[in-house]
């Protein structure tokens, strides 16, 4: 009976070793899987807490944004484009009222006619001498009536050319006072502020070239234009009754031909204009500065220095004259 139980035993232990091997690998299976499962969810936190640490530090770091400082002196701003109707709105109302602008639009009118009508007498008159000459017996007055026609004709263009001036520059006086009086009642009732952030150049410039531009160019270039611009539509219209349908297509066509050019010559000129008065103003700036300053300069030996920044303004202020009309 021990032997067989003996002999029975290893078997046994075999069987029960065979059942209990494959309970044991699912359970060592399942233990190496949780650890598993745990070291990747390890990873997977350890990861995301860099991957937060480190956006938390980059937003750390670009939180605080530095706004740029602030110039306490504002540099001068150059407009681009055409000019504003409001510009030209405002010159325009303070030239004068619509009483000064209804004459000065009909003298214009006038000083336009003149010459056509002037050049109309001389041609009725030398028709009524070739008609006289091939009939004798027809009746004529003398020259000296149709010299005087013409004289009466002469003087009336000198008169209309004359009221012309004065109602062009009387406008321009007017406007000058007007505009000067605004500008100067603005500047003194300006908030500190204002005094603070713009240079006295910028406001020599306003009150010295761009005034003196006001009360001698602009009238006369504007009165001009306009003269200019009457005469060739009368002579246009003339030729046109005179030479045909023929000559306004030509008219047409070489008007569109100038407009172009004249629009480009326009721009350029606009903005060379506009250039040349921006830069005058840092030139009114540090010839006041160094005037007003020229006892430190001399203490720290600072004059030449600030000659040479005077020449390069004045190279700088003098490019646009030159481009313009080189």
């Amino acid at each position: 009976m021990q032997s067989l139980a003996q002999s029975t035993d290893p078997d046994t232990k075999k069987s029960e070793e065979a059942a209990s091997s494959p309970v044991k690998e699912t359970i060592e299976k399942s233990l190496g899987e949780a650890d598993e499962s745990e070291g990747s969810s390890d990873s997977e936190l350890s990861s995301t807490a860099a991957a937060t640490s480190t956006a938390a530090d980059s937003q750390t770091l670009q939180s605080p944004k530095q706004k740029k400082p602030r110039k306490l002196v504002e540099e001068e701003a150059r407009a681009v484009g055409r000019i504003r109707r409001d510009v030209w709105a405002t010159y325009i109302t303070a030239s004068g009222g619509k009483l000064f602008w209804t004459l000065t639009i009909i003298v214009l009118l006038v000083a336009a006619g003149t010459p056509v009508v002037s050049n109309g007498w001389l041609k009725y008159w030398s028709s009524v001498s070739e008609r006289s000459r091939r009939n004798p017996e027809q009746k004529v007055k003398g020259p000296i009536f149709y010299l005087g026609v013409y004289a009466a004709l002469s003087y009336g263009s000198l008169l209309v050319d004359i009221a012309q001036w004065i109602l062009r520059y009387e406008g321009s006086i007017q406007a000058s006072t007007v505009l000067h009086k605004r500008l100067l009642k603005a500047v003194l009732f300006a908030k500190i502020r204002f005094h603070d952030t713009t240079n006295r150049g910028r406001l020599l410039n306003r009150f010295g070239k761009d005034f003196e531009t006001i009360d001698s160019s602009l009238a006369d270039n504007f009165g001009k234009t306009t003269q200019y611009g009457l005469s060739a539509v009368t002579t246009i219209i003339t030729i046109t009754y005179v030479g045909g349908w023929k000559f306004f297509l030509a008219a047409i066509v070489l008007g569109v031909m100038y407009f172009e050019i004249g629009k480009v010559y326009g721009q350029t000129s606009r903005d060379m204009r506009r250039l040349d008065s921006v830069t005058r103003s840092p030139l009114y700036t540090i010839y006041g500065e160094s005037i007003a300053g020229v006892a430190v300069l001399r203490a720290f030996g600072a004059g030449s220095k600030f000659l040479r920044e005077m020449h390069q303004h004045v190279d700088t202020n003098t490019n646009p004259y030159y481009w313009m009309w080189g």
